[in-house]
């Protein structure tokens, strides 16, 4: 079934470093089911960073993002964010969520009656919301 697969990084709260926060998404036409995995640097954070812009050197480190070249954020987009460094830094909190949203992409099973469901079709050509039908949870029997 389509879904969308996301990735993003926060300042954590309190104290240097960041979180990680990967998410699968599976929409239907008025529900969808969410997995949501999370990872925070510990104590010691910056070294995939460091280590990474060391190799890559400061001038190629730093570039635009991809979906948004003019996107300006406290936590830019950087080399040291590619997959490519994973296998480097297994244990790193990035890796980690990265590889659990592959493992859970490639072995979720989705119930039979929430397949079932009719697909997310995205909003009405004019913008406003359907009218609402009758809700019947999927779960509950007809």
């Amino acid at each position: 079934m389509p879904g969308l697969w996301q990735l993003v990084k926060v300042p954590k709260p309190s104290g240097p470093g960041q979180i990680f926060v990967g998410a699968w998404t599976v929409p239907r036409d008025r529900c969808s089911v969410v997995l949501k995995v999370q990872a925070a640097e510990g104590a010691v954070s910056g070294m995939r960073e460091a280590v990474v812009v060391g190799r890559v050197g400061l001038d190629t480190y730093f570039s635009p993002h991809p979906y948004d070249p003019q996107l300006r954020s406290p936590l830019p987009y950087h080399a040291a964010d590619l997959p490519e460094w994973d296998a480097h830094f297994p244990t790193h909190p990035l890796t980690l969520v990265r590889q659990t949203l592959a493992r859970v992409g490639a072995t979720a099973v989705l119930d039979d009656r929430f397949r079932a469901l009719p697909p997310f079709t995205g909003p009405a050509p004019d913008g406003r919301a359907p009218a609402e039908a009758p809700r019947r949870r999927w779960w509950q029997k007809r």
